[in-house]
């Protein structure tokens, strides 16, 4: 079986979505009801790790997703660059383009936030990297009974295992598409801050071949995040989705936007928006809810659902323990122009600084952006701080649940992003110091909490107040993932999870 017959099912649905109408208030209840034993809200990390197991498991399980599912075969791309920002289409926002693309921009405050919005979540847009947190943060910021020591041993390999994640083969790290990797290393190095492998789940071979330029001559002439496309990563459509795929008894329905649930009579009631170009609203049940649709989707909906009346035994710590995960998005010069053509965008190597006290612990992480005319080539950096004191929490108006950042929130993050820069210093005509790339505002990739583990969900990730309905994505996360890229710790406390439900 191949990727494009895991997105099949809603193949109808996703040609329709380039004329898809503009998201519309909720409406009446739907009189068509669809019943399942088990309904998956979200498909990224999460969420197709729940509808695999659940499906493997023989439960009748549907997954409802907003985004619409993308054809990423050889043969049919659809971005050039699913995240130049230079090219407003990979923008999910139909109130404003009329199209539901990859990614949905989130002004939280001070502070701006990338959600993903399509079949396999963010597994289909972030960098690869594929990170567990440092124990001595994790064991700050988690909850006491959250065992670092059997995620270590048992639910990251798992993961890492089956999404075929690895190390950068030297051959490869030393060609030019990592020139500007390697800028950043040596800058790093000479500060005292050594850089080292980390796993990714891009497909090397195929790299290879983009590299090689044998495969399709557009695919190495793109911008730097162009490598995200042509199959070269192993998102969760390569793995868990198309596995749930293998079973008759697993459903996908994309471009449904879930607005509201309601529990009645030991049934949860879903009110969907459809996002194709027929439009409308559907209305299904299931016995068992499991939520994956982000930090943001998930917190908001439930905040919605309890302020309109469906859910109200949720309690007081949803919406609570949010924050940005310490993320920084600064930048430097590299040491030299001669840093050759479009650079790579996979994330496959880090440093964790922790040695001055005066600034939180950080990693940091090299990407790469075109730089001005005649200037050396922008060397950016991503970078997570250990941050166990700063959150926030959602409020409700109405009906409608908003988030906001503070400056304050993320002032330590940047300051001690912008330390790194200036240890490493730069190219010799420039200042030896890092920049934020918009002064007065931050940036995420990386939102967490708003369903905390131990606080709003239990240790099996349970809804507090609905047995039936778990969380399996960002929002149990406390705010900050322990100084690391969250996605391996998502999908191995979803793996928990699922393990847990499928026992019982």
């Amino acid at each position: 079986m191949n990727r494009r017959t895991v997105l099949v099912r809603g193949a109808a649905l996703a040609a329709a979505a380039w004329n898809a109408p503009l998201l519309l208030p909720a409406r009446a209840r739907a009189e068509t009801r669809t019943h399942h034993q088990a309904i998956v809200i979200g498909s990224g990390f999460g969420g197709a790790i729940a509808a695999y197991r659940l499906a493997a498991a023989g439960v009748d399980v549907r997954t409802l997703e907003r985004g619409r599912g993308w054809s990423q075969t050889d043969d049919a791309i659809v971005f050039d660059s699913a995240l130049d920002y230079r090219d407003p289409q990979w923008l999910w926002e139909p109130t404003v383009t009329r199209t539901p693309g990859l990614v949905q921009p989130y002004i939280a405050g001070t502070v701006g936030v990338a959600t993903a919005a399509c079949v396999g979540g963010g597994s289909i847009v972030y960098a690869g990297a594929t990170v567990a947190p440092v124990r001595r943060y994790f064991e700050k910021i988690f909850p006491a009974a959250l065992s670092y020591d059997e995620l270590e041993s048992v639910y990251w390999p798992r993961v890492i295992a089956r999404l075929a994640a690895t190390q950068v083969p030297d051959d490869l790290l030393a060609r030019a598409p990592f020139a500007h990797l390697r800028s950043s290393g040596a800058q790093l190095a000479r500060a005292g801050m050594a850089t080292a492998p980390v796993l990714s789940t891009f497909d090397w071979d195929i790299v290879r071949k983009v590299f090689d330029r044998t495969g399709k001559a557009s695919a190495a002439v793109d911008s730097a995040m162009a490598w995200n496309r042509d199959t070269a990563k192993k998102s969760v459509t390569r793995s868990y989705l198309r596995w749930a795929a293998e079973f008759p008894n697993w459903g996908l329905s994309p471009l449904r936007d879930v607005r509201n649930i309601a529990y009645e009579n030991g049934k949860f009631v879903i009110d969907v928006e459809v996002m194709n170009e027929a439009g409308g609203t559907e209305t299904y049940t299931c016995d068992q809810l499991f939520l994956a649709a982000g930090a943001i989707g998930t917190t908001r909906l439930l905040l919605r659902s309890r302020a309109c009346g469906g859910l109200p035994d949720l309690n007081e710590h949803v919406g609570t323990n949010v924050g940005d995960n310490g993320d920084q998005m600064t930048w430097r010069f590299a040491d030299t122009l001669d840093i050759p053509g479009p650079q790579a965008s996979a994330i496959v190597s880090s440093s964790v600084v922790d040695d001055e006290p005066d600034y939180p612990p950080i990693r940091v992480e090299a990407v790469s952006l075109p730089g001005p005319p005649g200037e050396p080539p922008i060397l950016a950096q991503l970078s997570t701080t250990a941050d166990w004191e700063n959150r926030t929490s959602w409020t409700v108006d109405g009906t409608e649940p908003r988030l906001s950042f503070a400056p304050a929130g993320w002032q330590d993050s940047l300051s001690a992003a912008l330390r790194v820069h200036e240890r490493a210093g730069g190219w010799a005509n420039t200042p030896a110091r890092g920049f934020p790339f918009a002064p007065g505002m931050s940036f995420t990739a990386h939102p967490l909490g708003g369903v905390p583990i131990g606080l709003a969900a239990d240790l099996d990730g349970r809804v507090i107040g609905y047995p039936n309905m778990y969380v399996v994505d960002g929002s149990l996360i406390p705010g900050n993932c322990a100084a690391a890229n969250p996605s391996l710790t998502i999908a191995g406390i979803a793996e928990r999870i699922l393990d847990r439900v499928i026992a019982h």
